[in-house]
């Protein structure tokens, strides 16, 4: 019986030396248990230890803390008696009842999340052995004058004790225990003997008081091994000090010999699992391993991160670049997740890896930031792997129950009934058409309460699942037991209806299954303890925030974007840290609501350190976390991170960019940028300045705005067009950038596919040879390229959508691509594809747009054209695609309503080129209606007679669509000039999105 340490640098080999003691220990039919923090980790090491020399490893069961807990509760011989987490949350609803309004913890009763700090709270004092009275001891020792420990908080926590105990009691589950009191239980019980099997920990930040507890005991019966990344006496790891201290204590305690002794612990020198390793160390029960030598830059990283500046190796020169560690800096989050999706490409084509064999680790990985480095991936067609929580109401599944429970408690409207038949009924194409056309009629003829529409559903629901389940959630009842048995009976109806295809029935499936989880346990509190249940009315609460997995798990084949305390024990080649920002490293204190790090503090040193822990202080942490991160991958660190925000602001880098660049001098990583929107100066500060609604700014106002503005000297040509409509608009979507910009967006998904299968579709049929003009080319291959590339590019769009929401975009991008391809020879006639997607920058394709003093107008152009001009040489044309028909404006109302976007684009191309301006139109990528095909006609500026089919009534020459291009031009000088000036007065009639004419945004007057 041995507990060994095996310490060493974070790239020292330990993983080699634990799976060769968990091979060995396998092949000698041991059972060895192999933990590692997360189920991810563990297919990962499953996956390993499968391809580990000398052919398969069988019987090893690789677990995660849990998994070991439950192997432990079973060699003890103890039933799984424990109350799950919804029955200890409703017993501490039943607690917290029965206190006052005004005490500190009531606030509790209806913030789930609090809750769970204080379940959190109870049961690490459960695992401890340590009740309240222990607790309110502590407390006494304390000079509460001087601490700043709440006073009442122990009062408080004991009321609600009480009343947990007892609400047990009256429901008959005062026999059931906590698995904090379980794991006390079984570690008392394995004392006494039953535990044989090996165990091995490995790629572990910290462990809890719980595991450190549980090694101990299982030291005590059988043979353990613990891998943690630690150095004497390096500041980097001064993190983990207490905690190896401990274990190696610990250690020395153990006897020598016991019934689970499996021969190969404690190692000593020459031990066939150290063979691969260099070995700096061997003492009684610890092996300390050496690094490898430091002459890559993550080897340099990894030996000297944080560390007092160490010399270069030698023959590093002044300005070396090093191949292996890369620094990109995006100009905002969007260029730096798109630069980062391409420099990945590269790497995986480089080294012919396996995109499993490359990561992303981000903070953000569940929210926004992960989906934009996701969408990035995506479009590239890269297969990504990106697991998170997400509550149960953003899932279809979840929405249909919530809707079901609000037919049942009688809340439901019309809109519910629609939301449970979409997702109840089949997939099939003709079922869905059947399904809008029924939604449509709902909301035409004004609809809005269930019953009524379910009557007009008769016919649709007729014999299905769907009807049934409707027929029995519209009879309003409080019942809980009977809305658990409703949801119970749905369940299983709504997972068959969706589409098996792609990754979404996984997510699908895994979330169906977390909630029906929740529902058996519902089910089992009804049976036993129906006082404890919560309303029909609470439940919809519950189930709305219940957590479900969401986004395709890990696996071969899928790069992976995840947290990065997820990644701290990977083997990868490649792993790139995204959003390097002062906020991601070091990441700020988190705070504890009930009991902070000041009040553990006190308690700790009141109970002799017994009572609760004190987590690492926070700096320490981050630095032991970043520096297992850098020096994770075996072929590729990329850093990567934002210059600025979207609007243009500062965004300072994590000062461990700093440290990494006193390591690695006076060799530097390689640097990448990908630039966006200009970055404003450093010294830039924000203001506010507040001026009333409809009034222009006074004097000072008006010089701050143009100090601000004045810096700005970039616009893209869709703002220009907002600003000319009216400035606040423009100051609070672009400025202050208070729009929905999520890349995930549905619309946005929408446009971006029918962008995207209309420009690869005419470039394959019509960029050939000679560029044939449209009217001469095949209808049919148009049709046949557009397929194709919906084929191809949809179901990247699609991804993550629920299912029908999935079906429908891809069925309306369907038939609005066919509508403008079908139709292209006509419209367009003896015109030709010159370039599409051309981007008009200071780097692009055209030079900017001249806006005077100093600004610019940049854009990208959809499609333009080469069109030959009556009587009059050729042209060039622009068209700009718009998904619904509301965007096609034409040139007789481009002043009244400031659509300045195609003409400035038209500007643009025909000054860079010298080419007569021949049409700005507006195509709108939309048939006429959702059925019949035909594209609606294009509008805009254009020369009579240079269309087929031209319908125009504006300029006969090239003079008039010249002149009606000044005039535009001079309207967004105009507007960007009063800008600068200072004037932010909204425009009353230039606002196109409100019904009465007034400003989009009358609420804000102010200068963010």
């Amino acid at each position: 019986m041995t507990l060994q340490l095996v310490t060493g640098p974070t790239n020292a080999r330990k993983a080699g030396v634990v799976l060769g003691l968990v091979r060995r220990w396998a092949s000698a039919g041991r059972r060895p248990v192999l933990v590692v923090p997360t189920g991810s980790d563990a297919d990962v090491y499953r996956r390993e230890l499968l391809g580990l020399a000398g052919g398969v490893v069988t019987g090893v069961r690789v677990v995660t803390p849990d998994g070991l807990a439950r192997l432990a509760r079973r060699a003890a011989g103890l039933p799984p008696a424990e109350l799950g987490a919804l029955t200890r949350d409703r017993l501490l609803v039943a607690g917290l009842r029965s206190l006052g309004p005004e005490r500190p913890l009531a606030a509790a009763l209806d913030r789930p999340r609090l809750r769970g700090r204080l379940d959190a709270l109870l049961e690490d004092l459960a695992e401890r052995g340590l009740g309240l009275a222990d607790l309110e001891d502590a407390l006494g020792r304390v000079d509460l004058a001087d601490a700043t420990v709440d006073p009442h908080l122990v009062a408080d926590l004991r009321i609600v004790v009480r009343g947990m105990e007892e609400a047990a009691r009256a429901g008959g589950l005062d026999g059931e225990r906590s698995p904090g009191a379980v794991a006390v239980e079984v570690r008392r019980a394995l004392v006494a003997g039953g535990w044989r099997a090996p165990v091995a920990l490995y790629g572990f930040d910290d462990l809890t008081f719980g595991q450190q507890a549980l090694l101990r005991v299982l030291a005590r019966g059988a043979d353990v091994v613990v891998s943690l990344p630690f150095e004497d006496g390096r500041r980097a790891t001064a993190a983990r000090r207490d905690l190896v201290e401990e274990l190696r204590r610990t250690a020395e305690e153990l006897p020598e010999d016991g019934p689970g002794r499996t021969g190969l612990l404690p190692l000593r020198a020459g031990a066939e699992v150290l063979a691969g390793s260099t070995v700096a160390r061997i003492g009684r029960r610890e092996v300390v391993l050496a690094g490898g030598p430091a002459e890559s830059g993550r080897a340099r990283l990894a030996a000297s991160l944080f560390e007092p500046r160490a010399a270069a190796p030698p023959g590093t020169a002044d300005g070396d670049v090093l191949g292996d560690v890369v620094t990109l800096a995006g100009g905002d989050a969007r260029a730096e997740a798109e630069g980062l999706a391409h420099l990945l490409a590269e790497a995986v084509d480089e080294h012919g890896l396996a995109w499993h064999d490359v990561a992303i680790a981000a903070r953000d990985a569940g929210g926004v930031g992960g989906a934009r480095l996701e969408r990035a991936l995506a479009t590239l067609g890269v297969p990504v792997a990106r697991p998170r929580q997400e509550p149960a109401q953003r899932t279809g599944v979840g929405r249909a129950l919530l809707s079901l429970l609000a037919l049942r408690t009688g809340d439901g409207d019309a809109d519910d009934v629609v939301r449970v038949a979409t997702e109840l009924l089949p997939a099939a194409p003709e079922v869905r058409d059947d399904l809008d056309a029924w939604a449509i009629g709902l909301r035409r003829g004004g609809v809005e309460r269930a019953a009524p529409a379910l009557e007009r559903a008769a016919a649709l629901l007729d014999g299905t699942p769907a009807a049934a389940l409707l027929e029995r959630a519209v009879a309003p009842d409080d019942d809980a037991a009977a809305a658990v048995l409703l949801l119970r009976d749905a369940l299983p109806v709504l997972v068959d209806a969706q589409p098996a295809t792609g990754g979404d029935e996984d997510v699908v499936a895994r979330a169906a299954a977390a909630i029906d989880r929740w529902l058996a346990e519902l089910e089992e509190l009804a049976r036993r303890s129906p006082a404890l249940l919560p309303t029909a009315a609470e439940l919809r609460g519950e189930l709305g925030q219940l957590p479900v997995p969401a986004g395709r798990a890990p696996g071969p084949g899928r790069v992976e974007i995840a947290e990065p305390a997820a990644l701290r024990g990977r083997h990868l080649a490649v792993l790139a840290l995204a959003g390097l920002d002062e906020a991601a490293f070091p990441a700020p204190e988190p705070v504890d609501p009930l009991v902070d790090r000041e009040t553990r503090a006190v308690l700790a040193a009141a109970a002799g350190g017994a009572l609760l822990a004190v987590p690492a202080e926070r700096l320490a942490a981050e630095r032991m976390l970043f520096l297992e991160l850098v020096a994770r991958p075996t072929r590729l660190l990329v850093l990567s991170r934002p210059e600025a925000t979207e609007r243009g602001e500062p965004r300072p880098p994590s000062p461990f960019l700093a440290d990494i660049a006193a390591t690695l001098a006076p060799a530097r990583p390689r640097t990448l940028a990908r630039s966006s929107a200009l970055v404003a100066p450093p010294d830039r500060r924000s203001t506010a300045t507040p001026g009333p609604l409809g009034s222009d700014l006074d004097a000072v106002g008006r010089e701050t705005v143009r100090r601000v503005l004045l810096e700005r000297s970039r616009f893209t040509v869709r703002e220009v067009e907002r600003l000319a409509r009216c400035p606040v608009c423009w100051l609070v979507e672009h400025l202050a950038g208070a729009r929905d910009d999520r890349p995930e967006t549905e619309p946005q998904r929408h446009g971006q596919l029918v962008h995207e299968v209309l420009q690869r579709a005419i470039v394959e049929v019509a960029g050939g040879a000679g560029h044939p003009p449209y009217a001469a080319l095949d209808r049919d291959a148009l049709l046949a390229a557009g397929r194709r590339a919906l084929d191809e590019l949809g179901p990247v769009a699609v991804a993550g959508l629920p299912p029908h929401r999935a079906a429908v975009l891809r069925r309306r991008a369907d038939t609005g691509v066919a509508a403008v391809l079908g139709a292209l020879g006509e419209r367009y006639g003896e015109a030709r594809l010159e370039a599409v997607e051309l981007r008009i920058d200071d780097d692009g394709d055209v030079p900017p747009l001249d806006l005077g003093d100093g600004a610019r107008a940049v854009g990208r152009v959809d499609r333009v054209d080469r069109v030959p001009l009556p009587g009059e040489g050729e042209g060039i044309g622009v068209v700009d695609y718009k998904l619904g028909g509301g965007g096609a404006v034409p040139a007789t109302r481009w002043g009244d309503t400031a659509t300045i976007q195609a003409g400035a684009y038209l500007a643009a191309v025909a000054a860079a080129g010298g080419d007569p301006p021949a049409y700005a139109l507006y195509q709108p990528a939309a048939p006429r209606t959702g059925v019949l095909t035909g594209a609606r006609p294009p509008a805009g500026l254009e020369h009579r007679g240079a269309l087929s089919a031209s319908r125009g009534r504006g300029p006969k020459d090239v003079p008039g669509v010249q002149a009606a291009l000044d005039e535009l031009l001079a309207q967004a000088r105009a507007a960007v000039a009063a800008l600068r000036a200072g004037g932010i007065t909204p425009t009353a009639d230039g606002s196109v999105h409100g019904r009465d004419g007034g400003c989009d945004h009358p609420a804000i007057a102010r200068l963010w």
